[in-house]
């Protein structure tokens, strides 16, 4: 059966702690960070992109009730 899903475009995750989050998708996973914009950061792997918000400083389009530790 061929695979359905290729890649992801992109996909949001929050978090508290932006400081030890950005430790673990670099250092730990060895993801790539990216800043764009003034202040806006994204871990990439090949073709895909993980977008960072900080809890109570999420950027729109976001999720309804965005929480630390989630994906949207």
């Amino acid at each position: 059966m061929p695979a359905l899903i290729s890649h992801l475009d992109h996909l949001v995750l929050t978090t508290s702690n932006e400081s030890a989050c950005v430790s673990f998708y670099t250092e730990v996973l060895g993801m790539e960070l990216e800043t764009f914009g003034a202040d806006r950061k994204a871990f990439r792997f090949g073709r895909q992109k993980i977008n960072l918000h900080v809890k109570g400083s999420e950027f729109e389009p976001r999720a309804h009730l965005p929480v630390p530790g989630a994906l949207d």
